[in-house]
């Protein structure tokens, strides 16, 4: 178990939920301005459905 001495400080703890929040807003951003981008993952859940379908069927 940690001590007290080991703990990060409220500030630390701030500046780096800033830091990933800047992090995330600027992929989000990128994400929106790209038009090649897709914001869903229709395909990919597609894909996976006859998986998981079978893998019901089959039991």
């Amino acid at each position: 178990m940690a001590t007290v001495e080991e703990l990060p400080s409220d500030v630390e703890v701030l500046k780096r939920l800033i830091l990933d929040e800047r992090r995330e807003r600027e992929g989000a951003i990128e994400q929106v301005t790209r038009g090649y981008l897709n914001i869903d993952n229709n395909a990919s859940e597609r894909a996976l459905k006859r998986v998981a379908l079978g893998r019901k069927n089959s039991y």
